[in-house]
């Protein structure tokens, strides 16, 4: 495996392992926009990344859906996130 993934990279992966949970403790289940339409989405490790369908003008909302559970992790262990971020 790579050191570094790409958001495709991971995407994949994530795809082709067909579990809901990441390994990190996070379950999602259903992800919908306000009319129940899907969105999708990123998660990495504990951050989550939603692509919505348009850029949000400022002071513009747009309101989700999520069915999701969460397992807390050993922070010791896998860290915190930090100032990283999606690449």
């Amino acid at each position: 495996m790579p050191q570094v993934m790409t958001d495709d990279m991971l995407a994949s992966q994530e795809e082709n392992s067909g579990k809901t949970d990441n390994g990190y403790g996070v379950k999602i289940k259903k992800l919908t926009d306000l009319n129940g339409a899907a969105l999708k989405y990123t998660v990495n490790k504990t951050m989550m990344r939603v692509d919505l369908p348009a850029p949000l003008k400022p002071g513009q909302k747009y309101i989700i859906k999520i069915d999701w559970s969460y397992k807390i992790s050993d922070r010791m262990k896998y860290g915190g996130a930090g100032l990283r971020a999606f690449c």
